[in-house]
């Protein structure tokens, strides 16, 4: 969206304030120039430049080259920030040159998207997760979750693996668990966001949603609904495992991590509370139609709950049978063996 970044060039004072100039590179005299212009012109720069999308050296380079021809100006707090940007980005390419800097902070902007300060960027946010009938743009979502957890596949991507001694397969299994991870890693963080106060405006376009589109979403056949299933039963899945677990030092760890987080857990907890019970309300005075999405939410949870149980169950006897097939005390010997050795994982 490059019409937006001339746009965001202009609110950190990159550009004036009063519009956008083109300058003469003989006369240096500057003259208005439309805002799309600009945008073309920086499109043009950063697509013609080597890791212009990539890489904010890159970014630098072309808005440098840019600069005889157009007005940039180049507050304190600017220069500052490009060198700090350019230092670090020049430090983790050694580690990987493949490094996108872009990526890896999507999860942080991917936040603050979710939680504007502006009156703005919340119509922006609204325009962005709702459509005109209020009903919910589920692709545009999904990019959302999958920008905040890009960090987690980052990290599992960028790994060292110079000993390649494991299969692909187990490699491929790793890389999937890393992937599920960060996704529900993301979506504890946007959870997490409910009951924040920065928050407000995403439960407010939440409020806005179409009960019936929302319910249809969950309930439907199509990929969308799959997926949100499936999350929620992997979820249940998680809630389950973690009551019924009886190891004592996980659950003393466990219990001091959700110490830290019960005050931010309890709030949003609460936040979706009300927000459940809204939609269902509107559900029930919705019609045939709505008490038939009611239904069927009653029908469909009722499914994840008892799936969620058995993937539980089949966990429970799976490690009991794997802890009879592999024996921790050499009976031979009487003695502990020692552990197996750590084999590093190949991406």
């Amino acid at each position: 969206d490059y019409r937006g970044l001339v746009g965001a060039f202009r609110d950190v004072g990159f550009t004036p304030a009063d519009g956008y100039y083109r300058r003469d590179p003989v006369t240096r005299e500057s003259t208005p120039c439309e805002a799309d212009e600009l945008a073309d012109a920086v499109r043009n720069a950063l697509e013609g430049e080597s890791g212009g999308t990539t890489r904010f050296g890159a970014l630098a380079t072309g808005l440098g080259s840019l600069s005889t021809r157009y007005r940039f100006l180049t507050p304190p707090y600017i220069v500052l920030l490009c060198r700090t940007f350019l230092t670090l980005e020049g430090l983790a390419s050694k580690a990987d040159p493949e490094f996108n800097i872009y990526l890896a902070a999507l999860p942080y902007a991917v936040r603050r998207a979710l939680a504007p300060a502006t009156k703005e960027g919340s119509e922006a946010l609204r325009n962005t997760l709702l459509d005109e009938s209020n009903r919910i743009r589920w692709a545009r979502f999904q990019e959302l979750v999958d920008g905040a957890s890009a960090s987690s596949d980052v990290a599992f991507n960028s790994r060292d693996h110079d000993d390649e001694v494991v299969s692909w397969e187990d490699a491929a299994a790793e890389e999937e668990k890393a992937s599920s991870s960060g996704k529900s890693d993301a979506a504890g963080r946007l959870m997490g966001l409910f009951g924040s106060i920065e928050g407000k405006p995403l439960r407010a376009v939440t409020r806005a949603a179409d009960s019936i589109d929302l319910a249809k979403a969950i309930t439907g056949s199509s990929a969308t609904a799959r997926s949100l299933r499936e999350s929620g039963t992997a979820a249940l899945a998680s809630y389950m495992t973690a009551f019924f677990r009886f190891r004592k030092a996980e659950l003393a760890h466990e219990a001091a991590v959700e110490a830290e987080r019960s005050r931010e857990a309890k709030r949003s907890a609460l936040a979706l509370k009300v927000l459940a019970v809204g939609h269902l309300r509107n559900l029930a005075n919705g019609g045939l139609r709505g008490v038939y999405q009611l239904v069927m939410l009653v029908l469909v949870g009722f499914v994840m709950l008892l799936s969620a149980f058995w993937r539980v169950v089949s966990d429970v006897f799976v490690g009991i049978w794997s802890g009879r097939q592999s024996p921790n005390v050499n009976r031979s010997s009487g003695s502990t063996p020692p552990p197996p050795p750590v084999i590093p994982a190949v991406s």
